[in-house]
This record gives C-alpha cells, sequence and structure tokens, in this order.
C-alpha cells in the first residue's frame, strides 16, 4: 500500500545546504575539467612530437602539421567531453542531490581530472 505522507521529506534549511554543496561541487568539477583539459591537448601533442622525433626522414613542416593536427583534434574531443560532463553531471547531481552515488560520482570526476593534472605535470 503506497502512502502519500511527506514524513521523508527533506527540511527547507539542510536543502538549500545540499543546492550549496552540490553547486561547489560541480563549480569545482568545471574548474578542474578546464585544467584537465588543457592537460589533455599536453599530453596528446607531446606523445605526438615525441613519436615524430623517432622519424629521421620527415620534415619540419611535417612534424609539425601532425602536432597541429593532434592538437586541434585533442581539443575538439576533450572540449566535447568536457561539455558533456559539465551538462550532464549538472543534471544528474541536481536529480540526486543529497544522495551517497550523486557524492560518489563527485569523487570519481574529481580523482579522474586530479588523475590527469598529476599525469601532466609529473611527466609532461
Amino acid at each position: 500500500m503506497m502512502t502519500t505522507s511527506n514524513e521523508n521529506e527533506i527540511p527547507q534549511s539542510k536543502k538549500i545546504m545540499l543546492w550549496v554543496l552540490t553547486a561547489g561541487l560541480w563549480v569545482a568539477t568545471l574548474v578542474m575539467g578546464f585544467l584537465a583539459f588543457v592537460a589533455i591537448q599536453d599530453i596528446a601533442t607531446t606523445g605526438v612530437g615525441f613519436l615524430l622525433s623517432r622519424i629521421e626522414d620527415m620534415g619540419l613542416v611535417e612534424r609539425r602539421g601532425w602536432v597541429t593536427t593532434t592538437r586541434n583534434v585533442s581539443t575538439i574531443l576533450a572540449g566535447l567531453a568536457w561539455l558533456t560532463v559539465a551538462v550532464g553531471g549538472m543534471e544528474y547531481h541536481f536529480r540526486h542531490m543529497g544522495q551517497r552515488r550523486s557524492y560518489r560520482l563527485f569523487a570519481w570526476t574529481l580523482g579522474i581530472e586530479m588523475a590527469l593534472l598529476i599525469i601532466n605535470v609529473l611527466f609532461f
């Protein structure tokens, strides 16, 4: 039998705090995502530059073309991923505000973004 009572209703003051916390974490995800976006570009171009340095009979202009193409493609793909995380994350987190799975997804997202930044700083 279904009940229509509001016994599980969250108090208004707690809703405001949850909303502020969710918005703050979402903005942190956006900022970290943008920094990871730049890190992905650096990782991709440095990797291609390293691979191209092993080829001896390739001219400077051709190498520069490959690096530029790699940067352009990585910019488009990382931009689409960042936009997906931004919009999809906002929808998901505000729909599941205050739930454990929402905070777990925040942790995974921020962890992956931090890992990209650390890889960029340590290796590139």
